[in-house]
């Protein structure tokens, strides 16, 4: 589906032009590289990451919206607080929507890559995560989602989306 057909000019829903290009894995990403947690100096470095100055961790309440299709999305999701609460991390099935799509016998979706059908579920997820995360903070994002079967994680900032990064539900 051509999401621009359907949006507001300029709107962050309508800049969701990624989602069906195979080529368009990563933007706005830092390179692979080993996982690690900044320490500042006269830090332990030994103790647990919780420890750092430079850690934040993003698990609790997040505000959360459902749709049931991503026709269905507003126009300008990045304002909106989010209709209920949703604990992170957890996944939307088990909290009274749609329901679980693991499966190892038949694929639950219709299987055409690159296009994703226009009628699946879309979760938004939102959370003002205060001052302390400034540009130059680096954002590690990971999804252990086993009910899903592909992943996007698009992170915006001042309603504009600085980053994506897509994957499928096994290792990074």
């Amino acid at each position: 589906m051509d999401i621009s057909a359907i949006s507001k000019k300029n709107s962050p829903k309508n800049r969701m032009i990624y989602h069906e290009d195979p080529q368009a894995l990563h933007i706005g990403t830092l390179p692979k590289h080993c996982y690690f947690i900044p320490f500042a100096p006269g830090e332990d470095s030994f103790s647990a990451r919780e420890n750092s100055s430079r850690f934040k961790l993003l698990n609790g309440e997040w505000d959360f919206s459902y749709y049931d299709s991503i026709v269905d999305m507003e126009d300008d999701f990045t304002v909106l607080s989010g209709s209920e609460k949703m604990p992170v991390p957890s996944n939307w099935q088990l909290h009274g929507h749609d329901k679980p799509q693991y499966t190892n016998i038949a694929y639950p979706i219709p299987y055409d890559p690159p296009y994703v059908p226009d009628d699946i579920p879309v979760g938004v997820y939102s959370r003002n995560c205060g001052p302390e995360c400034q540009p130059a903070i680096r954002i590690r994002y990971k999804s252990y989602l086993p009910s899903a079967a592909f992943v996007t994680a698009t992170m915006f900032s001042a309603h504009r989306p600085n980053s994506l990064s897509r994957s499928t539900a096994g290792p990074e």
